[in-house]
C-alpha cells in the first residue's frame, strides 16, 4: 500500500530555494503541490510567498483557493479579499471570494441555529461557543451578536453585553 506523498519538492525548485528563498519560487512550489493536489503541501509553501511578498497577487489568490479546498473558509476569505484588492479587475479572485463568503454565510447561519436550539435547552455555555463561531465567520451578524449580548448580560458582564449591542445595532441599525 502507497503512503500519502510527502511534501518533497522537485530539485529544480530545491535549487532555487537554496540559492535565493523568494516569494515567486515559493508560489511556484505552492502551485506544483497544488497541480499534483497536494493541498496540505500547497499551503504552507503560498503562505511562505505571501510572507516574503503580501502583494503577490498569485501568492494570495492561490493561498485563498487552497484554503478554500481544505475548508478553512475564513483563512480562504482573508487571502481572496487581499487577492481582490491587489487586482479588483480579476474575476477569478472575485469569483473565488464570493464562493468562500458563501460557505462562511452557510456556517455562520448553522453555528447561529444550533445557538438557539441549545439556548432552549438551557446549554447557554456551548450556545456562546456557536455564536462566536457564527460571529466569526460573519463579523456583522447581528442577530448572532445580539444575542451574544444577551448571555454576556446574564452572566453579569454589562461591558462585553453593551459592546456586543453596539455592534449589532451597527450591523443592523434599522433594527436599533
Amino acid at each position: 500500500a502507497q503512503s500519502s506523498p510527502a511534501c518533497t519538492a522537485p530539485v529544480e525548485i530545491q535549487a532555487a530555494l537554496s540559492r535565493k528563498a523568494s516569494a515567486e519560487v515559493y508560489s511556484a512550489l505552492g502551485y506544483w503541490f497544488i497541480e499534483r493536489r497536494q493541498v496540505t503541501c500547497a499551503i504552507p509553501a503560498f503562505r511562505s510567498a505571501v510572507k516574503l511578498d503580501p502583494a503577490l497577487f498569485e501568492a494570495r489568490y492561490n493561498l485563498g483557493v487552497a484554503l478554500a479546498e481544505a475548508a478553512d473558509y475564513a483563512g480562504a476569505a482573508e487571502h481572496l479579499r487581499a487577492a481582490v484588492r491587489l487586482k479588483p479587475g480579476a474575476p477569478n479572485a472575485q469569483v473565488a471570494l464570493t464562493e468562500v463568503e458563501t460557505e462562511l454565510a452557510a456556517d455562520a447561519t448553522r453555528h447561529f441555529n444550533r445557538s438557539v436550539q441549545l439556548i432552549q435547552a438551557g446549554r447557554r455555555d456551548e450556545a456562546m461557543t456557536e455564536l462566536k463561531a457564527a460571529i466569526r465567520g460573519k463579523p456583522d451578524y447581528a442577530e448572532a451578536l445580539g444575542n451574544l449580548g444577551v448571555l454576556y448580560q446574564e452572566q453579569g458582564k454589562p461591558l462585553e453585553a453593551e459592546k456586543l449591542f453596539r455592534r449589532a445595532a451597527e450591523a443592523s441599525p434599522r433594527d436599533a
